[in-house]
């Protein structure tokens, strides 16, 4: 071969090698690897974000089901490197997954980067965080076209609800919460005139406020729409809406907000055909009176919804407002009057809402008032019959026994309250917030 010829050569090779580090693989006509190898390896030189692929048109497209193959086996393969301590090559095989991923369309893809994105802020893995974030954007931005997906992929159309959807709950997963108000909102802009999906998107915008301890943010939110369906005169949008805000004052330990939310929501659903929930509402608003210390409305609320409830055979709900009547009334040093409520609590828990337990309770708290009151005989009397259930039900037994000891001078020992028993600050479990999708979205 003449001195020309092998320059002619070399200068042929050098450009096949660029273009291998350039196109991420060999022409056709130079190479072909099988495909497992050609879908799995990828180009020696990345830009800054592993992330990122360069065109990559010669890739064969291959069925859906082989892509999908592929990446949940480079995923085996992370997490089993990521469990034997290879941190650092368990994100390469997941980069080189989710590089892969995009054969898959945007929604497969954005939930295999919310699922690692996930991995790496369990790990402390800032950069590894910072790329899915980057991603992330770019797909939000309408970046799903490179490479294209495979035409058996089952991918919607970009950008459709399901989409940004998923996109959300990733930017959530990632602790990015202003990214994931960014895709909310831009829901927003699509859905102008269904209100169902935007009653959704505002709780969605909410509750992401809520979990980052915004409170203001989300109560102004709910404060918003629930001005627009007292405009609009639209009730069922007003209890879902008051709903809402009452919950999110609440979290929040706002009691006057929660007090002007609870009256609408009350004022409002008394009106419905069945006001079902009627006496939780009232009960959650007289702890909230309570609070505000706005006693006299405090008392005659919790008796409103003891008689709501009785009026709607809910004995539930009828001892939830007792147990929390006798509370306010301890607190408030009327002890005649607690003492009256849990003396009836001790006989309607056993005999109309038939739970013992609460029965148990109402004497345990009975014997501690007769205690702080100096009237031993009584406090015996109640602890003994506290003991008596305790004993039926084989639970508490020695604390009963102890307190009986502690009144009778056998132990000096002072007896603590046991974790199972309800403080008198706490409200029953079923007058605490509800879940904020209790309630069913407005039409």
């Amino acid at each position: 071969m003449s001195h020309s010829s092998r320059l002619l050569t070399i200068g042929a090779l050098t450009a096949v090698g660029l273009s291998v580090l350039v196109m991420g693989a060999l022409p056709r006509s130079l190479a072909q690897p099988p495909t497992r190898f050609l879908l799995a390896r990828q180009v020696d030189q990345f830009p800054p974000n592993p992330l990122d692929v360069l065109p990559d048109a010669v890739l064969p497209q291959l069925p859906l089901r082989e892509v999908q193959r592929q990446v949940e086996g480079l995923n085996q393969q992370a997490i089993e490197r990521l469990q034997s301590g290879a941190a650092g090559k368990a994100f390469e095989l997941w980069n080189q997954s989710l590089r892969l991923s995009r054969q898959l369309g945007p929604v497969a893809e954005t939930k295999a980067l919310a699922r690692v994105g996930e991995i790496a802020w369990q790990r402390s893995n800032t950069q590894q965080v910072r790329y899915i974030s980057q991603r992330l954007q770019q797909i939000q931005a309408g970046d799903i076209a490179a490479p294209a997906p495979s035409p058996t992929a089952l991918s919607p159309t970009p950008l459709s609800e399901s989409l940004l959807a998923e996109l959300a709950v990733a930017y959530q997963v990632i602790r990015a919460p202003e990214l994931a108000l960014s895709v909310y909102n831009q829901a927003l802009k699509r859905q102008l005139a269904d209100p169902v999906v935007r009653f959704r998107l505002f709780n969605r915008i909410a509750q992401t406020h809520l979990d980052w301890f915004d409170y203001t943010k989300a109560a102004q939110v709910y404060q918003d729409l629930l001005s627009q369906a007292q405009a609009q005169n639209n009730p069922v949008n007003q209890m879902a809406y008051a709903y809402q805000l009452a919950y999110v004052y609440e979290q929040a330990k706002q009691p006057p907000g929660a007090i002007a939310a609870l009256e609408t929501l009350v004022s409002t659903y008394a009106k419905t055909p069945e006001p079902l929930l009627l006496a939780d509402f009232q009960t959650r608003l007289a702890a909230q009176y309570q609070l505000n210390q706005q006693v006299a409305l405090a008392e005659t609320t919790y008796q409103a919804a003891y008689r709501t409830a009785i009026a709607q055979q809910q004995t539930g709900f009828a001892g939830d407002a007792l147990r929390q009547l006798a509370a306010f009334y301890r607190q408030q040093q009327r002890f005649d009057a607690a003492i009256q409520v849990y003396d009836f609590l001790t006989t309607f828990e056993q005999e109309s809402a038939l739970n013992p337990y609460n029965a148990m309770d109402a004497y345990d708290r009975l014997g501690q008032i007769w205690l702080d009151q100096r009237e031993k005989p009584q406090a015996i009397a109640a602890f003994q019959q506290g003991l008596v259930l305790a004993q039926s039900l084989n639970y508490r037994e020695q604390y009963f026994r102890d307190r009986l000891a502690q009144i009778s001078g056998k132990t000096d020992t002072p007896t603590a309250v046991p974790e199972s028993a309800t403080p008198e600050s706490a409200a029953p479990e079923s007058t605490k917030p509800q879940p904020v999708d209790a309630v069913t979205a407005p039409d």
